[in-house]
């Protein structure tokens, strides 16, 4: 029963979750179902909950920040855009043949940084949602998938900065689900 992991992703501060799409929520369901199987054997292995919670991270970026459409380049192929592409940009700006300021400049009329409505003091600009929040759950993403195993604390560490906060202060896929406007 798939529904009972939806309930623990609300708890544990996904306030977006019912504007995800199906196969995004069935995926992070998945992640909390696959993190209670490996605590209940002792697994040493965090990846594959690793890839499910990054994995909606990537599509949702993909749907709005990457839907720019003044893209040119590699980067305007949706293969290329990848969790670690936008710090790559942000880090590297005069090697993306102006896509970082297009990017900069759709953005801008999408992101609302305040996205607490009781809390104007707390902004989450886009641009440290990039640094703060993009650049870890990459590096958390691709050492899943290419490099090493995630150990239970790393996978606690991007379970927390995605729903409840981290180094941003606010969960990275609220924050990009409650910033974005249409």
């Amino acid at each position: 029963r798939i529904d009972v992991y939806y309930h623990r992703l609300r708890d544990l501060g996904l306030e977006v979750f019912d504007l995800l799409g199906t196969a995004e929520r069935e995926s992070l369901g998945l992640a909390v179902f696959l993190l209670e199987q490996l605590d209940s054997i002792g697994a040493s292995d965090y990846s594959a909950p690793a890839i499910h919670f990054s994995s909606v991270m990537e599509i949702e970026v993909q749907r709005r920040i990457f839907a720019c459409p003044t893209l040119t380049g590699e980067i305007a192929r949706s293969r290329s855009q990848t969790l670690g592409k936008l710090p790559w940009m942000q880090r590297e700006p005069e090697q993306t043949e102006g896509n970082w300021e297009r990017l900069q400049l759709y953005v801008a009329e999408h992101w609302n940084d305040q996205i607490d409505p009781d809390d104007s003091n707390h902004r989450v600009s886009f641009e440290r949602f990039v640094s703060k929040a993009l650049n870890r759950i990459s590096q958390l993403r691709n050492q899943a998938a290419h490099t090493h195993p995630v150990s239970r604390k790393e996978y606690g560490d991007l379970q927390r900065l995605m729903l409840q906060g981290g180094q941003l202060g606010y969960g990275a896929l609220n924050a990009l689900l409650l910033a974005w406007r249409d």
